[in-house]
């Protein structure tokens, strides 16, 4: 009895194509939208730096409204301007010396703001201090025709800072829009200064104002370099825009152009020491 011989079954070299699985297709999709995404986020930053070389609006906005420049850094001062609805401002100025300060049995001075006369002084107060003395001066360069008070301290060593709280009305700092009769200017200058390791200026604005123009450069002006804010936040109902002044070349300064809220109602004063922490 006779078997033939079993055929052999040729081998291919080859893998078998195999279908991808509808996870592998799922993954590749993810992928390729995941760097799509990726592309337009960076060609968005990339576009941001250009507009916010020229607005600084835009730069705060990109930045979630600026980083903060919170230095502990001491000797240090830190001021705000508060901007009431019915056209006074408040000037908070605070002075931390830090460890290397001057012996308390020694009188410092700080410079009060400037007002159009004395009788636009409406409150004034102080803290981290002994005693106070203030004594009007003329003010300085085109200021001739203003006074302010210069204040001369004791300061408290058993306090960490000390400083001014003065209220006035008909500031010289606000004015109206030129342009616009319902806008108004709060405008004032930066000075170049090395002796604090930090020094930051803030502006509040009450609930309710808008602003047009972070640095606004009024028409009449083509000489003056402005400070752009580096951070602008909301706090408690008030808009802060903070600048640091800290390390100026040259003279430089803040004008912001706004709307005046249309509402007369009276509003809380912002938190000075939180608008500090803020910084």
């Amino acid at each position: 009895m006779s078997s033939k011989p079993r055929r052999r079954v040729r081998q291919s070299s080859e893998e078998p194509v195999r279908a991808r699985r509808p996870r592998e297709r799922r993954l590749g999709l993810a992928m390729g939208i995941g760097i799509g995404v990726l592309i337009l986020i960076l060609f968005g930053l990339v576009i941001g730096v250009i507009l916010a070389s020229s607005n600084p609006d835009t730069a705060m906005l990109l930045q979630l409204g600026g980083l903060p420049h919170n230095n502990a850094a001491t000797p240090r001062n830190f001021r705000l301007w508060t901007v009431y609805p019915d056209g006074k401002v408040r000037f908070q100025s605070a002075y931390f010396p830090g460890a290397n300060s001057a012996p308390a049995s020694n009188a410092l001075t700080i410079a009060g703001p400037l007002v159009n006369q004395p009788t636009d002084i409406q409150s004034v107060t102080y803290f981290g201090a002994l005693n106070i003395f203030g004594a009007l001066q003329n003010g300085p360069g085109g200021d001739v025709s203003r006074v302010y008070q210069l204040f001369s301290l004791e300061p408290d060593p058993a306090s960490e800072s000390y400083g001014i709280n003065v209220l006035i009305s008909n500031p010289p700092y606000v004015s109206v829009d030129k342009t616009d009769g319902s806008y108004r200017q709060m405008a004032m200058g930066a000075p170049v200064q090395s002796y604090y390791k930090q020094m930051i200026w803030a502006l509040a604005l009450p609930p309710g104002a808008s602003v047009s123009s972070a640095v606004y450069k009024d028409e009449n002006d083509s000489t003056s370099v402005m400070l752009r804010p580096y951070r602008q936040l909301p706090m408690d109902g008030w808009t802060l825009y903070y600048y640091d002044v800290s390390s100026l070349d040259t003279l430089r300064t803040i004008r912001i152009r706004y709307l005046p809220p249309t509402s007369g109602a009276t509003v809380a004063d912002p938190d000075f020491w939180k608008a500090d922490r803020l910084r």
